[in-house]
C-alpha cells in the first residue's frame, strides 16, 4: 500500500526533472539549427 502511495509521486518527480532537463537541450538545438539555416541562406 505504501509503495503504491509513493509511487505516483515519485514518478510526477521523475517527469519533471526529465522534463526540465530535456528542454534546455531541445532549444540549444533549435536555435543551432536556425542559425545554420541563416547562414546556409546567407551563402
Amino acid at each position: 500500500m505504501k509503495f503504491n502511495f509513493r509511487a505516483p509521486k515519485f514518478g510526477a518527480a521523475f517527469m519533471r526533472k526529465s522534463s526540465s532537463a530535456r528542454r534546455p537541450r531541445y532549444e540549444r538545438n533549435f536555435k543551432l539549427r536556425v542559425l545554420n539555416l541563416s547562414l546556409n541562406l546567407g551563402r
